[in-house]
């Protein structure tokens, strides 16, 4: 899992072990592994970064103290909170750079660290708790393509610039109504990345005309953006979500063929093997042995 340098260990007042994975887009990803049961761990943080915490554990946030396990919490950048967690109890957290955040709301003139949520607790989300989640899953994978993140990253904040109220809330409602925000950019990255970690299928002429371009223009616009086509763009995404299935279910290829949304095994096949140069039974095989 080390080979490419994604996974750091860090460890934390001799208290927890957590995984950091350091990816190309600036977003840090935690996790605990271990406690010893007879401390209590307690850090008060003030970043930049904007961060989505999940798991069983005492919050600390504007004078307020929330003590129930959470599916997703946010913290604002540059503002001082903490997590108090006792014995063996799971707690993960995403933090995302501004300058990654900066790309999106540069688009309605300003920057991340002018925007400020008024809302801590997404627990009822059930969108952004699963792209939280799926997020997750896929920084177990080793070898992960670093655009699968990006367009993972860009539908969890377009989501929550679009849907919690903020200091530029009504700038943003302006900008959605001209149809200027997300730009066709974020928004088909948007699309692509709800599309397919719900197994939807998804037809080009229908991906155009969400993002409100003609398809070829699209096609031509997505390419000059990302140096792929929208089918390789979308089938090296696809082929990612396929590896988390592979190391982490114990379901068979053709259930996994059926659940990431190919109609036909053998297009299954081709597409995986297109990008990795191997067949998904032996990319399991081999990442069961090197794990």
């Amino acid at each position: 899992m080390n080979k490419k340098g994604i996974f750091k260990v860090k460890q934390y007042c001799d208290i927890l072990t957590t995984i950091e994975i350091k990816t190309p887009y600036g977003i840090d990803i935690s996790r605990t592994s271990e406690y010893k049961d007879i401390y209590d761990w307690i850090r008060m943080n003030i970043h930049q970064k904007w961060e989505l915490s999940s798991g069983d554990f005492s919050f600390r946030y504007r004078n307020i103290k929330y003590n129930q396990p959470a599916k997703l919490i946010f913290c604002n950048g540059n503002e001082m909170h903490g997590v108090n967690r006792m014995h063996d109890l799971d707690f993960t957290s995403i933090g995302i750079s501004t300058d990654y955040i900066n790309q999106l709301t540069e688009t309605f003139d300003v920057e991340a660290d002018q925007v400020f949520f008024k809302d801590f607790l997404f627990d009822s989300n059930q969108r952004l708790v699963s792209l939280y989640s799926t997020i997750l899953k896929l920084t177990r994978i080793p070898d992960i393509d670093k655009i699968t993140f990006d367009c993972l990253l860009t539908d969890l904040l377009v989501s929550i610039l679009c849907q919690y109220k903020h200091t530029y809330s009504k700038r943003v409602e302006k900008k959605i109504s001209s149809g200027h925000f997300p730009n066709c950019f974020s928004k088909a990255k948007a699309v692509i990345s709800e599309k397919v970690f719900s197994s939807e299928s998804l037809d080009l002429s229908d991906l155009a005309r969400m993002v409100g371009l003609d398809k070829f223009y699209f096609i031509k616009y997505f390419k000059k953006n990302t140096g792929f086509s929208p089918i390789q763009y979308i089938n090296k995404i696809r082929t990612d979500y396929i590896k988390e299935k592979l190391l982490n279910s114990k379901d068979s290829i053709l259930e996994i063929s059926n659940e990431t949304g190919f109609e036909y095994l053998s297009t299954f096949n081709r597409v995986f093997k297109k990008n990795t140069e191997m067949s998904p039974k032996n990319y399991r095989r081999i990442a069961f042995q090197t794990m």
